[in-house]
């Protein structure tokens, strides 16, 4: 059931194609040092919408994407929920090396009642509110996690037909080159699979925004296990807080840089390196290049690593755990039509979009366009031998890409200053970070301060390449941990931060 790999420069119209009718990386570490602009003012009191689609709570209600009410005022609103938890470099069992990350939330704002959005300008309304993490499309009642489409109740006898497709990769050395599952079950049949409603809840204590989830999403996944990852999805427990406001320096390593309010963490670093060399870390997305560097293939990498990692349509994929999680921009959890739309929370408390941006970033009128990242591949060749892959720099490690500072629309972190519709669907002015379709893809950074929450663990999901990071040790002696010392004592005991 994998897809074609097929080229095409219209990168950004065949996304959207893609994303039509759907519900919905690692290296070293370094500080931003910046500190973003975190006030949010609301501009004008307008809210930015697509095709009569409000967005609301966060998340799109279109077509299988889920719109949560929450009543009496409460800042909790249960919504679905995933996410991915497992260690840095936890290599996968059967051949697969799993990748960082885990951890899951998602973010929604109370907000609707007594007309619920709902996509193609469809209201809900005399008070049908969708409740407890329900979805709703079209004008659908749903009630107590039940999900319903086009006004049809899905159950688990009739869980509903996927809608995703899956995405084509064109296999520049800009975008990604590997080749996706496509999605084979909806939300409502994992959730029958798993005899677990998705469950998310958020709630604000103090300065922080407290979020739990179960990891069970709320959009279509794809066929786990596979030939690629042989892990099933499994039901999980999470807590995660942010910041309700932003500060300090940045962090320039993460294990996980956020969750979606689809409930997926995002989480873009590997676990697979060139012989154990955390300095020259495989690109998830870039994956289709990999092998060319096992020595199986006349290349010099003589550690094991699978040919393939399994991602599905979401550009995601499994960890031993059980846990879920992205890699790349989630196709089913997108905006069908160019818009600036909040869809989750960075670790350091900030709001991400994906894709889109304002042409002039403080104007909501002005045009919505891609947003282009401000990575680029380091020209010349990788050092060869003992010190790195040889070969030239074409995208297959995180340490081929560079941050050129105004090559893009992006900085460092893939963040912005500038307008975009918050959890509400109020426009409103602030720092927020992209997901893009080229390198970073997910940000490896982030502006302010992360939470413990996201960065306790094993390894860092989100790392900086060309930053300091634990250093490799040399053939025969133990894995590095954050204390910079080779050959140990180098135990999870002493190290439980970062140890591999």
């Amino acid at each position: 059931m994998k897809s074609s790999l097929l080229a095409t420069s219209k990168r950004t119209l065949i996304f959207l194609s893609l994303a039509a009718g759907a519900a919905g990386c690692e290296s070293e570490s370094s500080s931003s040092g910046a500190t973003a602009d975190t006030t949010q003012v609301a501009v004008d009191g307008s809210s930015d919408s697509a095709d009569g689609t409000d967005a609301t709570d966060g998340a799109d209600a279109t077509d299988g994407t889920a719109a949560t009410d929450a009543t009496d005022g409460a800042d909790a609103v249960d919504s679905v929920a995933d996410a991915t938890d497992a260690t840095d470099a936890a290599d996968a069992t059967d051949g697969t090396d799993a990748t960082d990350g885990a951890g899951d939330g998602a973010d929604s704002s109370d907000a609707a009642a007594d007309g619920a959005d709902a996509t193609d300008g469809a209201d809900v309304t005399d008070g049908a509110d969708t409740t407890d993490g329900a979805d709703a499309t079209d004008g659908a009642d749903a009630t107590d996690g039940a999900d319903a489409t086009d006004g049809v109740e899905l159950t688990c006898e009739e869980p509903g037909e996927v809608t995703t497709p899956t995405p084509v990769c064109d296999g520049s050395t800009t975008t990604c080159n590997v080749e996706a599952f496509e999605c084979t079950r909806t939300a409502k049949a994992l959730s029958c699979e798993l005899d677990a409603e998705p469950e998310y809840a958020e709630v604000i204590v103090s300065d922080k925004r407290v979020i739990t989830a179960n990891g069970v999403v709320t959009h279509d996944v794809g066929p786990f296990p596979n030939s690629g990852n042989p892990n099933a999805i499994s039901a999980q427990s999470y807590s995660f807080e942010v910041p309700v406001t932003p500060s300090g320096s940045g962090s320039g390593q993460v294990k996980y840089f956020g969750i979606l309010t689809s409930g997926a963490v995002l989480d873009p670093g590997t676990a697979e390196t060139w012989n154990d060399d955390n300095g020259w870390r495989y690109e998830a997305l870039r994956y289709g290049t990999a092998t060319d560097y096992f020595s199986a293939n006349g290349g010099s990498d003589e550690t094991f690593h699978p040919d393939g990692l399994g991602l599905d349509c979401n550009l995601a994929h499994v960890q031993p755990t059980g846990a879920y999680h992205y890699h790349g921009v989630p196709t089913s959890f997108v905006p069908t039509s160019p818009a600036v739309r909040f869809i989750g929370w960075a670790a350091d408390g900030h709001p991400i979009v994906a894709l889109f941006g304002h042409a002039d970033a403080t104007d909501p009128e002005s045009e919505v366009r891609e947003m282009l990242a401000s990575w680029q591949l380091k020209s010349g060749t990788r050092p060869s031998g003992d010190s790195g892959p040889g070969g030239s720099y074409d995208g297959t490690f995180g340490a081929d890409w560079e941050y050129v500072a105004g090559s893009g629309d992006l900085d460092q972190c893939n963040g912005r200053n500038g307008v975009y519709e918050d959890a509400n669907g109020d426009v409103v002015s602030g720092y927020h970070y992209v997901l893009t379709l080229t390198f970073p893809y997910i940000p490896r950074c982030t502006t302010n301060t992360a939470d413990a929450s996201f960065t306790q663990g094993d390894g860092g999901g989100g790392q900086l390449p060309g930053g300091g990071g634990p250093p490799a040790c040399t053939p025969g002696q133990t894995k590095c941990c954050g204390d910079g010392v080779c050959d140990g004592p180098e135990t999870a005991a002493n190290c439980a931060a970062d140890c591999n």
